[in-house]
């Protein structure tokens, strides 16, 4: 009996060493890592629920994730379709050693949509920052120098312009306060050109336009509508002096519409 009592112990102990060596040993940096991530979400109570939903949609796996999307090709198209063709928005980095190119366009997409939609304010107001920093850029590489051809940004304009009158509305205070200062300053620069139905001038006015028509949000119809008021202020402003015809198209323009929408059939797109 004692010899196969140690039989039986010798037996499980060969077992529970065979077992030992077969486990599979996480890496120190992986262990590490994932305390680092853990440690990411454990700051409030939207970053914990947050991960805990992200573990759950990567727990399904499978082309279940894909069907979580509520409209797939209107996602795709808003989301994978570029703003532009053609790359014109670019910026040399000032290193030491080289100079490299980064193209702003590509970026355009993110940058508003985290400005719009994100959860988080310091990244919400970081991409409010940038947003605006880099119409400032675009606005001043717009301005003609000497012969140089003047680039035009009249695609990217009929996306960013909506965007801006959006955040003009937003209900974070300093989002509001900055780009609603920032939209009528941008009234100000393009009500001076001297080309009638201008193509960025037009996106801005017809921002307006269809801002005044929305038929969601009433702050945005509210805004629009002082926008619009000082777009034509403007556009009469800056006609005061030699040149005072050609000032005037834009002012043209904004009857014109204003004369078209009058005879609408939907109620909110008659003025």
């Amino acid at each position: 009996e004692d010899v196969n009592v140690r039989a039986i112990v010798s037996t499980l102990q060969e077992q529970n060493r065979t077992s030992t060596r077969t486990k599979t040993i996480l890496p120190t940096r992986m262990l590490k890592k994932t305390k680092q991530i853990k440690h990411l979400f454990d700051d409030s109570e939207l970053r914990r629920v947050q991960f805990r939903i992200m573990k759950y949609l990567g727990s399904l796996g499978g082309r279940i994730n894909y069907h979580l999307i509520g409209d797939t090709s209107t996602y795709l198209i808003k989301e994978a379709v570029a703003w532009d063709n053609e790359n014109h928005l670019f910026f040399y980095v000032p290193l030491e050693d080289m100079k490299p190119i980064i193209h702003l366009d590509l970026f355009f997409p993110r940058i508003v949509d985290l400005a719009l939609h994100s959860s988080e304010r310091q990244t919400k107001v970081t991409a409010c920052e940038l947003l605006q920093s880099i119409m400032l850029y675009m606005i001043g590489k717009s301005v003609p120098h000497g012969e140089t051809r003047v680039v035009t940004y009249e695609k990217l304009y009929k996306k960013l312009f909506p965007a801006v009158l959006q955040l003009s509305c937003d209900s974070d205070t300093f989002t509001k306060t900055l780009f609603a200062t920032f939209m009528l300053q941008i009234i100000r620069w393009f009500t001076k050109n001297k080309r009638y139905e201008n193509r960025e001038t037009m996106s801005l006015l017809n921002t307006f336009m269809n801002g005044i028509m929305s038929s969601k949000n009433a702050s945005i119809r509210d805004f629009s509508a002082v926008c619009l008021k000082e777009f034509l202020k403007w556009s009469i402003q800056h006609s005061i002096g030699e040149d005072k015809h050609a000032y005037l198209k834009n002012s043209t323009s904004v009857l014109k519409r204003i004369v078209s929408y009058s005879m609408h059939p939907n109620s909110f797109k008659r003025l």
